[in-house]
């Protein structure tokens, strides 16, 4: 069925009358992974295209189609183990953004509103986003649709029927297992439902906590507490604090749709709330042509 929302079912025609319409565009990327033993590697992609799909439609605005492979070394397992996690390099991951966004300026959109579903994308979006923004003067920006934020805005962590020490917000936990659901039930195998908490590889010591299981940081002692941020930050691969586990972080047990709909949809409200604020900006890029593009094998 066409969705007009869409790019991916738009011909050239209908995208001119979008940009009539509207000088913003969203951009959802995913990521592909594993999610333990009973959602798929798409998870991430799942949660992006459920929120971009309902925010478009709410604020009549187009989007992009979604690009599903993203940053994500810490999950990719010892060579040969047959998890489906797929990564791009950072500086690949990077030039790809910039290319797409320099690309969409090009065609006539001053306002690049950007959904992720994965953490990890954030980093090398960053980068993207600051030369875009430095070389255009176009608007750029980042809509967190990952599940670590609802740990963080009140109204959404009250929804949570596990306490905070088992992650809810998590990944493949209640949070994320109910967006699943809520997309497609058929894609969730609810007879491999396992709980898994993280915990400290054998060579770290107990001074220091995996916390809630974030690879880029590491809690010490009592100075800093489960996804409020930390003291240090050091690479882990994402088995080394869940195996022998299945490798993922909380439990889904008190996973559901209604649930999905309730975390969800207050999400979606809130950034629909956000981007018809930012439709209202007035946006002219002082560089819109991107000819290097045309020409360029770097």
């Amino acid at each position: 069925m066409k969705n007009i929302n869409n790019l991916y079912h738009c011909n050239p025609g209908e995208v001119a009358e979008w940009l009539k319409k509207t000088d913003l565009i969203l951009l959802p990327l995913g990521s592909i992974e594993q999610h333990g033993p009973y959602v798929p590697i798409s998870m991430d992609c799942l949660s992006t295209e459920l929120v971009t799909d309902r925010v478009a439609k709410a604020c009549d605005v187009p989007y992009f189609p979604q690009i599903y492979i993203g940053y994500t070394p810490y999950h990719m397992w010892p060579a040969g183990t047959p998890k489906g996690s797929a990564t791009l390099r950072y500086t690949t991951y990077i030039n790809m953004c910039y290319d797409i966004m320099r690309s969409l300026i090009h065609n006539g959109w001053n306002k690049v509103v950007i959904l992720t579903g994965h953490t990890g994308n954030l980093w090398p979006l960053d980068v993207a986003m600051r030369r875009v923004r430095m070389e255009t003067g176009a608007f750029v920006a980042t809509l967190r649709v990952e599940s670590e934020i609802f740990a963080l805005i009140k109204e959404l962590n009250q929804i949570f029927d596990d306490p905070p020490e088992k992650f809810p917000w998590k990944h493949a936990a209640e949070a994320e297992t109910s967006c699943a659901l809520l997309y497609d039930e058929e894609l969730v195998d609810k007879s491999k439902y396992v709980e898994g908490i993280p915990h400290n590889p054998e060579w770290l010591p107990d001074c220091f906590s995996m916390g809630d299981g974030i690879p880029s940081q590491m809690h010490f002692r009592h100075y800093s507490k489960l996804n409020h941020g930390s003291l240090i930050r050091s690479p882990f691969n994402f088995y080394e604090f869940t195996e022998p586990g299945p490798g993922h972080a909380g439990s889904p047990f008190n996973a559901s749709v209604e649930k999905g709909e309730k975390l969800y949809g207050k999400l979606i409200e809130i950034f629909v709330d956000m981007v018809n604020e930012i439709k209202k900006m007035k946006i002219e890029p002082f560089n819109r042509d991107w000819s290097q593009g045309m020409v360029s094998w770097e």
